[in-house]
This record gives structure tokens, sequence and C-alpha cells, in this order.
């Protein structure tokens, strides 16, 4: 196993007001990627392409995010990484939209560090007289954290788009780009945002993501 350098990696999130543009889906292939047919699309690749629950009838994609990857023409595009081709789920488009994110949706944020913490099941207490310590495993657990820090910079569109993120206590969509290795997607709400003064050095910040749906890492 060859390993990767980080050089390159780019970190990018949906803006607070950003609504991107909802498809009017008319068929999704059953293929490995799978094709999606909507007309007058626009979309480039690199796009993120987000699927309500019960938006087409294909269980493979409804309720997951995917980037739009090659080929693509005005009336067809690839979802990358969605396999659909043992799909038994028929087409049939929902009144939920999906909705596309362009470049002009997203800001890209200048982090130096990021960190992914899952969630561990917990545990329920079932505690009695007899067995004080008696604990049987929850049945839900959530999807875990995003730790991350960068460099304070009120002039930088990065800086005031995260700093809004965290005071709108939305959802937003992230598209990590790995190069030569896919990309990453999940989706999470800036749930803090510090910042750190130094004696010496450069005012920084940090903060978390609590995430809504697991990384996904796609090719």
């Amino acid at each position: 196993m060859a390993a990767s350098s980080t050089k390159g990696v780019s970190v990018c999130m949906t803006k607070t007001a950003a609504v991107g543009k909802a498809l009017t889906v008319t068929g999704v292939s059953k293929a490995k990627p799978a094709v999606v047919t909507a007309a007058a699309h626009g979309l480039v690749a690199g796009d993120i392409v987000v699927f309500p629950a019960s938006a087409t009838g294909i269980a493979e994609v409804d309720g997951k995010s995917f980037v739009v990857g090659a080929p693509i023409d005005a009336t067809t595009f690839t979802l990358l990484g969605a396999d659909t081709a043992g799909a038994t789920g028929t087409f049939a488009a929902g009144a939920n939209k999906p909705t596309a994110y362009a470049t002009a949706d997203m800001e890209c944020l200048c982090w130096s560090s990021l960190g992914f913490n899952p969630e561990s099941p917990s545990t329920i207490s079932v505690a009695t007289f007899c067995d004080p310590s008696a604990q049987i495993a929850s049945s839900t657990t959530g999807a875990g954290t995003v730790d991350f820090g960068g460099y304070v910079d009120i002039t930088s569109p990065d800086y005031i788009a995260i700093v809004a993120a965290e005071a709108d206590g939305k959802a937003h969509e992230f598209r990590i780009t790995l190069p030569n290795n896919g990309y990453i997607l999940f989706k999470g709400t800036v749930s803090s945002l510090n910042i750190d003064v130094p004696l010496e050095g450069a005012v920084a910040y940090s903060g978390q993501i609590t995430l809504t749906s697991k990384p996904r890492h796609i090719f």
C-alpha cells in the first residue's frame, strides 16, 4: 500500500446562504457508478448532489449525498461512489427533489487540522439491587464529531463562513477532496468555535462539528 501526501487536500462547506438547485430527475440507471438523467442540470464534475429520503425509489441513492463524476453531458451525470447495479427498487420520482450544490454554493476552508471522532455505542443502566452494575447496549449511536482548527483572519472569506456557520446552527454539507483518492462527504453542524490567543504566536481558532451523517469515502 502506497502512502498519500496531504498536499492538495481541500475542505469545502456549503455557505450559510446557499440554497442549491433543485433537480428534476427522470431516471437513475442500475450501474456502477449510477447515471442520473436530469434535463438541463447544469452540473460539473465535483459538484455535490444530495438525495433526500424517498427521492427516487432507489434505496442505494435515497438519503445519501454524492459527488458528480465524469462522464457528464447536458442531460445526464454520474454519481461517483453510487453502486446501483444490484438495486431492486423501481425508479419513481418523489416529491422531495435532489439538491445540487455547485462551486458558488461552497466555501473552501483553510484549516490547519482536521480529525474525525466516531461515537462509541453507549450503554443503558438496568441496575437492580441484585446487580447494581448491570448494563445493556444502547440501540442508537450518534454519527460522531469532527475537530478542526485554523488561524483567525477577519478579511478571509473562509473564516467569515465558519463564523457564520457556527452562528446559524444549521447542518451544512462538507466535501473533502483527497488528491487522487476520491472524496469524503459528511453533513454536520458547527457546534463550537473557540479563539486561542497565545502570548506569542498566531491567533488561532478551533472548533467542533457535530455530525448528522457518518462520513463516507467515495471514489
